[in-house]
Parts: structure tokens; C-alpha cells; sequence
């Protein structure tokens, strides 16, 4: 007897030949196919869906709305397994971690955190990733913080690499065949590997655009007093028919914030923080960035209006520039020693 796993191949073997076709009508088409078979189905088919016993969870490393991140052990690698904390099925948590699973397991790019699998056919929902030994990019600041007894500021090699390796990630989401928003772009959603490359996380409020509550109240983001400070004013305004640019104007508080080594609006109470922004203009001051170019592209990425925002492709060609003109500035100022083992002297 069939299950509902052949049921659902079998139609997707059924599709008629002009499907496949190489343009993008076909290509919407098809998506749309494959995002009605139910989620269960999909990880069997695309194998991704693990079993359960598979998977030995250690310490717990990290705690948001909704989930819980643990360290975990799974054929033979350390990975972090992310767990649905709650297990209602109409909770906006529950439908997050459908969300984030759904569009993450068709993603792939050196920028982005690394999805190995996921646990849908039981409770509790899990979501098996790359674990990223160098934490969170806000940890970091933090942790530099505490030690240093001031902000901390990271050279501007390595601020101008996290910024590039944010805009490659952003780049890659929006040009995909059907366009993905972030939506949550924050420091604590950007993880670092062991050798501190950047990698985005958290895709639990990306593409969808019209989320409600089940009480029919507005959805409000995740942990909204760190994330007011990196959201755009269409956004809080509840404007409808935002677009990808709202990633754009996130991208350029998170520049600031890499820069400086503070958050934005660090002084400035959260409540206040969304109105200022929206509908005052309040933005921060971009001289603290400390070069002229960058903060003329900063400034220009939270604009007010997000047509006059550059796309992430326009993002990435002008960092280039700039990266490039911080290493050979870097290579200028070493000397080498006269020593017979040529060394290299800062």
C-alpha cells in the first residue's frame, strides 16, 4: 500500500514535461508544487530528515523566544541542534521553525550557517546546523567589552571582512529565484566560525511578509528590544508592501555597530528607539564610523526612503573597494626586520 511519501513523489514525477523548462514562469511553477507537499514528506524526499535517537544533545549553548540551541553530537561531528520550546502546533513559534526549516533546507551558501537537517516527524520540532565555535557576533563585542572594561573596536581589516561576509550573505538571499528577506538581521543572528568568518542565522521570520497572530493581532519580531534597534522605519510603521531593502537599512546599523563597537541608540531607551527612528529620522552618527567612504555608503543604506537604498549586489562591489584598499594599506605598514629570519613587524 502506498504511504503519503510515494503519494506525494508520484506527483511530483507526474509534473508535464514543460515544468522543467529553463524560465522563470516554469521555475515558479515548480516551487509552488514542491512548497504544497507537506513539510514531513519533503525531508524524507529530500533527505534531510534525521532520526531522532542519531542525535546526542550535550550543553545547552544558547536561549531565544521559542528555542532552545544545544550542543550536540551527530554521526560523528559537534553541530547544534535547535528545539522548539513550546509544543502547540498554532503557536507563532511552532509556525517560525516550519518557516525557517521550509526555506533553509533549500539553501546553500558559504555565508550562511550550514543546515545539516531537521526532526519534523515528532516532537519537539529540531533543526540540526553547523555549529559555530566562535558564538554570536553581539557575544563577541560583548565578551571584549567585559574584558577590556570599554567598547571594544576589531581592526579595520576584520570590520570590513564581517561586513563583506554579512553583504555576500544578504546578496546571495536576495537574488535568489524567488527572493528571501531576512527580516531579523541583528548581531545575536550573526555567528562566527572558529576562524571568526561571518555567518548568518535565525530564519524564522524570513519571506513572509503578512504574518498574524492566531488572535489576528499584528506579529511582532523576535525579542523586539534588541531588534528595534536594527529595524527599518517601514517596517515599524507596519507599512504593507515593504521590500528586500528592509535588510539593506538592518546591514547598515550592524556597520555602524562592527565600527563603533556599540550598539545604536545605546543610550536612548528601547521603547523610544522605533518612533525616533520612523518618524523623527533619528539616525546615528556616522562620522564614528571613522572612513569617509564607508560612511557615505551607511548613510545612504538607511535612508529614509528604501528606493534610494543600494541593493546588496551594489553593497558587495563597493566593499570590494574598500577591502581591497584596507589590505594593501596593511601590507604598506609592515616592515620587515633586518634580522636573518625576516621578520614581520607590525
Amino acid at each position: 500500500m502506498e504511504d503519503d511519501f510515494d503519494i506525494a513523489v508520484a506527483n511530483v514525477d507526474a509534473l508535464p514535461a514543460h515544468i522543467y523548462r529553463d524560465d522563470s514562469s516554469s521555475s515558479v511553477n515548480l516551487l509552488e508544487k514542491f512548497s504544497n507537499i507537506p513539510l514531513r514528506i519533503r525531508g524524507r524526499a529530500e533527505a534531510w530528515e534525521v532520526p531522532r535517537d542519531q542525535i546526542k544533545l550535550a550543553s545547552k549553548i544558547g536561549e531565544g523566544t521559542g528555542g532552545v540551541v544545544y550542543l550536540c553530537r551527530w554521526r560523528g561531528l559537534d553541530c547544534a541542534a535547535k528545539l522548539l520550546s513550546t509544543a502547540s502546533k498554532v503557536s507563532v513559534e511552532y509556525h517560525d521553525m516550519i518557516n525557517e526549516i521550509s526555506t533553509i533546507s533549500h539553501l546553500r551558501h558559504p555565508n550562511l550557517v550550514l543546515f545539516l537537517g531537521a526532526c519534523t516527524v515528532s516532537e519537539p520540532l529540531l533543526i540540526l546546523s553547523e555549529y559555530m565555535a566562535g558564538g554570536s557576533l553581539e557575544d563577541r563585542f560583548d565578551l571584549k567589552k567585559k574584558q577590556l572594561g570599554r567598547p571594544w573596536k576589531p581592526s579595520r581589516i576584520q570590520a570590513i571582512n564581517w561586513c563583506m561576509d554579512l553583504s555576500r550573505a544578504v546578496c546571495f538571499l536576495h537574488n535568489c529565484t524567488t527572493p528571501i528577506i531576512h527580516r531579523d538581521l541583528k548581531p545575536a543572528n550573526l555567528l562566527l566560525s572558529e576562524n571568526d568568518h561571518l555567518k548568518v542565522s535565525d530564519f524564522g521570520l524570513c519571506k513572509t511578509l503578512a504574518k498574524v497572530k492566531e488572535d489576528g493581532t499584528p506579529y511582532t519580531m523576535t525579542g523586539c528590544t534588541g531588534t528595534k534597534r536594527y529595524m527599518a522605519p517601514e517596517v515599524v510603521l507596519s507599512q504593507p508592501d515593504y521590500d528586500e531593502k528592509v535588510d539593506i537599512y538592518s546591514m547598515a546599523m550592524i556597520f555602524w555597530y562592527i565600527f563603533k563597537g556599540e550598539r545604536p541608540f545605546n543610550l536612548i531607551e528601547p521603547q523610544l528607539i522605533s518612533l525616533l527612528t520612523s518618524s523623527r529620522g533619528l539616525r546615528p552618527d556616522s562620522r564614528a564610523i571613522g572612513w569617509p567612504e564607508l560612511e557615505e555608503l551607511v548613510e545612504c543604506m538607511w535612508a529614509e526612503n528604501p528606493k534610494l537604498r543600494p541593493s546588496a549586489v551594489e553593497i558587495v562591489s563597493k566593499l570590494k573597494v574598500m577591502q581591497s584598499a584596507a589590505n594593501a594599506s596593511s601590507e604598506d605598514a609592515k616592515v620587515t626586520c633586518k634580522c636573518k629570519f625576516n621578520c614581520v613587524v607590525q
